[in-house]
């Protein structure tokens, strides 16, 4: 398990512990940051596989 893997782990136990008890206003901020985090790990990855190729 990676460190995006872990930490949008925890945050979806948070997420589903809000749906538990009816916050809506925390699910919308979580699913936002689960988003976000999303993004930035398919940067990271984009950005590896690019350094992982040599400049010719």
């Amino acid at each position: 398990m990676n460190k995006w893997e872990l930490l949008k782990s925890f945050i979806f136990g948070m997420f589903c512990s809000a749906e538990v008890t009816g916050e809506k206003s925390i699910q919308r901020t979580l699913a936002k940051i689960i988003s976000q985090m999303d993004k930035l790990e398919n940067e990271e990855k984009e950005s590896t596989s690019q350094a992982e190729i040599p400049a010719e």
